[in-house]
């Protein structure tokens, strides 16, 4: 794989070894020489941390026309006006954006990673992408590393504690602040939306993906993370706060009896969601919650269109299934086993498909012992 060409940019940061004579004075016209290349440009001085322990001076540099650079490129710098004197420079954010003065004091600590060894640079990058992790291509891009080096300063900083690494080809990694904050917003939402919507009966892992507009490998090691961890837990196919206890109140009770009842005597021995809702007027949010509650309970199996069917006698079918001596099942089959119509059949033979009772082989079913 090739290294990604340097970055055109229009604002950069940068390390410059000069102070510079007027210490009020915030913005200067300053000539740039990179290697084959000349280029005045204005240069704002970064407010000073808390903590300057740099022999240099950073600064935002915005090049009167594109510049092709990347992280700990080198150039020399003059003031206009007093282009004998040259200082050195290296560029620490090749691509960096204009900021309100008040806000350029927040990326010293940034800065001052990225001013370190290629170990910090990686995990400056990683602190600043936050949930959305970082990608081999992002660092590529941002530096002249090679595949070997990202790789390999990855696998220290994860054995430091510093980040966790996802995937390896291509690399793709979270800093483990962001991680451990990330586990933090994710517990609030989980309890926020429990105490806003005490009929909710937990969250899917897509509303918090959607919610924080994570990537799915993020998301997946986040939750796998709070499992570990107990501090979550898995309700059916959503999830809540690890000890979640639903509230049910007695005329809930009855109203599950009945719709377990609705359930199992129907004429099809299947009812849709919206049958159900109408039965019983209930609103989608207690629709939700009593459905969540029958399935806990193994009462009933929600199948892929929104279908209900009691488990008792889904347990049967699968029995005759297995018990029925073929070794293939076609749909004309299914639907004499059942009496089941064609629009029930075909989703409950999916459900089948997905539980591994059987597999889809052509026009058929393949039976699975």
């Amino acid at each position: 794989m090739s290294i990604p060409g340097k970055m055109k940019t229009l604002c950069f940061d940068a390390a410059v070894a000069f102070t510079f004579p007027s210490p009020k004075k915030k913005t200067w016209d300053v000539q740039l020489s990179f290697p084959g290349e000349n280029v005045e440009a204005s240069l704002r001085i970064y407010p000073q941390g808390d903590d300057n322990i740099l022999d240099t001076t950073l600064v935002q540099i915005f090049p009167f026309k594109p510049l092709l650079c990347k992280w700990k490129d080198g150039f020399m710098l003059s003031i206009l006006g007093h282009e004998s004197d040259q200082y050195s420079g290296i560029v620490l954010d090749p691509l960096s954006e204009k900021l309100p003065p008040g806000k350029m004091k927040k990326r010293w600590d940034y800065l001052r990673l990225l001013s370190g060894n290629e170990k910090q640079m990686i995990l400056a990058l990683a602190q600043e992408r936050g949930f959305k992790g970082l990608g081999e291509s992002e660092i590529q891009s941002f530096s002249s590393l090679t595949l070997t080096s990202i790789s390999s300063r990855a696998r220290e900083l994860e054995e430091e504690g510093m980040v966790r690494i996802i995937a390896f080809s291509p690399i793709f990694l979270l800093a483990q602040a962001s991680l451990d904050y990330l586990c933090c917003k994710i517990m609030a939402y989980l309890d926020k939306t429990h105490d806003e919507n005490p009929d909710r009966m937990g969250i899917s892992p897509e509303e918090i993906k959607k919610k924080f507009r994570l990537h799915p490998m993020v998301l997946t090691l986040a939750l796998k993370v709070l499992e570990r961890d107990r501090k979550i837990e898995k309700w059916e196919a959503r999830l809540v706060p690890a000890g979640f206890k639903a509230v049910i109140t007695p005329e809930e009770e009855d109203l599950l009896q009945a719709m377990e009842e609705l359930s199992l005597s129907g004429e099809m021995k299947s009812v849709s969601m919206a049958e159900m809702q109408g039965r019983f007027s209930l609103s989608k949010a207690k629709l939700d919650k009593l459905l969540s509650l029958l399935v806990e309970r193994k009462k009933v199996v929600q199948g892929k269109d929104g279908f209900l069917l009691h488990s008792k006698w889904f347990d049967e079918i699968i029995s005759r299934i297995r018990n029925s001596g073929k070794k293939e099942l076609s749909v004309y089959d299914f639907k004499n086993m059942t009496g089941l119509t064609r629009k029930y059949a075909i989703p409950l033979l999916e459900l089948l498909d997905q539980l591994g009772v059987t597999r889809r082989k052509g026009s058929s079913r393949e039976i699975l012992k």
